[in-house]
C-alpha cells in the first residue's frame, strides 16, 4: 500500500460515491509526493494500472502545477482506518444472524460513500438489516440523546411508514398489477420525503438521501428567500415523486421507477387518473404559496419567472393528462418533452441567488 511505500507521499484527496443501496463501483484517492520521486517513475510510466479479477486500478501522473496542493492532515488516513475497523467488528457481530429470504442472507454495514469538499470530508455508512435487527421494536429499543427524542420519534415513524409502502409494492408485484407497483413506488418517494421536510436540519442532513434539507447555510433574500427555499422544498418532495411516475424513461429530472413502455391505454388511463388529481392540486397549492411572497427588488425578475413557470406548467400537464385520456400517443409525448424542457429552460433563466432559493426543485433538472 501506499503508507507502507519507500517513496514518501501525503493524501490530498479521497472521493467515492454511489446512490441509495449501492456501493460505489469506482473511488479515487490524490497523493503527492516529491518530485524527484515522480520524474523517476514517469520516466518509464504516464500512467500504471493493474487489472485482476478482484479489481482494477489505474494510477495517473501528473504534476501540481503553479497552484499547489491541499494536504490532507494525517488524521484523516488514522479517521479512515479507524471506521473501517468499527464497520468490520458490526459487520463480524452481525454475521452470525442469517436468513435465506435475503440476499444477501446476512445484515451489513458498508461504507457507501467518501465526498471530499473543499474543507470537510462527508462519509456516509449504509446498513442493510434483516428484520431481526431492523423491526419497529428494535428501533424503539435504541435511546436517543435528549435533543433528537423528536427527531427518533419521526425516523422511526416514516420509516415504518415507508415498510409499510414498500409491502404495497410487493404485493402489487405478486399480483401482477403494474398500476399498483408504480403507484407504490410513488407513494414511497413520497414518505421519503415527507421524512426529510419534517426532521431537524441536523437529523436529516445525518440521512443517506439529504437533498430536502433545510440548507445549512443563509439564503438570499431574508424572509422571503426562507420561504420560497420552504415552498419549493415542498413542491419538490410532493410534486416531484408524483411526475416521476409518468415518465417514459427512468433517467433524467424526478427519474422514478417507471414502465410507461409496458402499459396498455388502460393501465396509461388509470395511472395518469390516479396521479392527476393530487398533483394538480399540489401545483396549485405551490403556486398560490409563491404569489403571496413579496420578492426584493432584485429578485422580483426571478419572482415574475417562477410565476410564469408555474402558469405554463399548470397548462401542460393539463393538455398531458387529457392526452392519455383520449389514447393520443403521439401529443402525449411531445407533451412530457414540453414539460421536461420547459423545467430545464427556467433553471437556466433564474439568477445565481434566485437559483439558491429555488434550485432544490429546478436543479435536479440542469444537464440532464
Amino acid at each position: 500500500s501506499l503508507k507502507n511505500s519507500p517513496i514518501e507521499n501525503k493524501l490530498m484527496a479521497v472521493h467515492g460515491t454511489g446512490s441509495l443501496n449501492r456501493v460505489p463501483d469506482a473511488a479515487s484517492a490524490g497523493v503527492v509526493i516529491r518530485s524527484k520521486d515522480l520524474d523517476a517513475i514517469r520516466d518509464r510510466f504516464r500512467s500504471i494500472s493493474a487489472n485482476n479479477r478482484d479489481c482494477h486500478f489505474e494510477m495517473r501522473l501528473g504534476g501540481t502545477g503553479d497552484r499547489g496542493v491541499r494536504i490532507l492532515p494525517e488524521e484523516v488516513y488514522a479517521a479512515l482506518r479507524k471506521l473501517m475497523d468499527e464497520i468490520k467488528a458490526m459487520n463480524e457481530v452481525m454475521a452470525p444472524t442469517t436468513d435465506d429470504a435475503f440476499s444477501p442472507d446476512h445484515s451489513q454495514a458498508l461504507l457507501s460513500s467518501i465526498v471530499h469538499d473543499r474543507d470537510s470530508l462527508e462519509l456516509t455508512v449504509q446498513f442493510h438489516l434483516l428484520p431481526e435487527l431492523a423491526s419497529a421494536e428494535a428501533r424503539k429499543e435504541i435511546e436517543p440523546i435528549e435533543r433528537f427524542v423528536e427527531d427518533h420519534r419521526l425516523l422511526v415513524e416514516g420509516v415504518a411508514s415507508m415498510v409499510e409502502a414498500d409491502q404495497a409494492i410487493g404485493a402489487a408485484a405478486a399480483n401482477d398489477d403494474i398500476v399498483g407497483f408504480e403507484l407504490g413506488n410513488m407513494n414511497l418517494g413520497l414518505r421519503q420525503a415527507a421524512m426529510q421536510l419534517e426532521l431537524s436540519q441536523e437529523a436529516c442532513l445525518s440521512l443517506p438521501v439529504n437533498d430536502l434539507c433545510q440548507p445549512p447555510v443563509e439564503l438570499p433574500g431574508g424572509e422571503y428567500g426562507a420561504a420560497l427555499n420552504e415552498a419549493m422544498r415542498g413542491l419538490a418532495a410532493e410534486f416531484g415523486p408524483r411526475v416521476g411516475v409518468l415518465q417514459e424513461s427512468p433517467q433524467g429530472p424526478f427519474s422514478a421507477l417507471t414502465y410507461l413502455l409496458l402499459y396498455s391505454p388502460e393501465e396509461l388511463v388509470a395511472l395518469y387518473g390516479a396521479v392527476e388529481p393530487d398533483a394538480m392540486a399540489v401545483l396549485a397549492n405551490s403556486a398560490s404559496t409563491v404569489d403571496d411572497l413579496e420578492p426584493p427588488d432584485d429578485l422580483k425578475t426571478d419572482h415574475e419567472r417562477l410565476q410564469a413557470w408555474f402558469d405554463e406548467t399548470a397548462d401542460v400537464l393539463e393538455a398531458l393528462f387529457l392526452a392519455t385520456g383520449e389514447d393520443d400517443q403521439s401529443e402525449r409525448g411531445s407533451l412530457q418533452a414540453q414539460f421536461m424542457s420547459g423545467i430545464c429552460s427556467a433553471a437556466d433563466e433564474f439568477s445565481l441567488d434566485a437559483s439558491a432559493l429555488v434550485g432544490v426543485f429546478f436543479h435536479p433538472a440542469v444537464g440532464e
